[in-house]
Parts: C-alpha cells; sequence; structure tokens
C-alpha cells in the first residue's frame, strides 16, 4: 500500500502497521534485509562482503548494533535466562513447525 500524503509512523499502532501489510520484526532484522535484499539483490555473501563505509547503515549491515555495550548479566539473571529458554523450547517442542526463512524468489517487501 502507497500513499502520497506523508503519514508520522510514531502515530500507529501494531494494528494500522499490520493493516498496512507490515510484519513485526527488530530494527536489526529490518536494516539487514535491506541490505540484503535492495543492495545486494538478494545475496548475504555481498552483505557480508559489503564495503561501502559511506552508507549510514553499514555498521549495522551484519543486524546487530556495534555501538552497543555488550550486556553483562549477574549469575540470578543468567539462570532467570535459562529458565526462560527452557520454558520456551518445551513449548516450541509441542507447537507445529514454523519456518521464518522467505521461500525462494519471495520478498519481505511483498
Amino acid at each position: 500500500m502507497t500513499t502520497d500524503t506523508p503519514i508520522d509512523t510514531r502515530d500507529l499502532g501494531p494494528e494500522d502497521m499490520a493493516a498496512r501489510g507490515f510484519k513485526r520484526i527488530s530494527r536489526g532484522d529490518a536494516i539487514r534485509r535491506y541490505c540484503v535484499e535492495v543492495c545486494m539483490c538478494g545475496s548475504r555473501h555481498e552483505v557480508l562482503m559489503c564495503a561501502n563505509g559511506g552508507c549510514p547503515l553499514w555498521p549495522f549491515k551484519m543486524g546487530s548494533d556495534p555501538f552497543r555495550d555488550p550486556r553483562t548479566l549477574t549469575d540470578e539473571q543468567k539462570a532467570e535466562a535459562a529458565e526462560r529458554l527452557r520454558i520456551a523450547r518445551e513449548r516450541k517442542a509441542g507447537a507445529p513447525d514454523q519456518d521464518d526463512t522467505l521461500p525462494p524468489g519471495a520478498s519481505i517487501w511483498d
């Protein structure tokens, strides 16, 4: 869906974005997908090899934020995270398989 009228996305909620055909993804994933699909014509290897340091997205091309300090977790936080992961894995084991990868020829922009 395209429009000639500018829309301030800060005023839109998740339902509005879904109605416009957008799926919820992280900023890192959005940048990575843009680099792969738009700049490098679908080649993940070319994103890895990209040397265009003048691009504002270049530092984020691999889907992570190199400016962000790594998280430091206490032993208690690590134990809580491990428990959440265990529960999530148990739930997933009972759920039908879901493949987040795009089929060949598909685009996130469809």
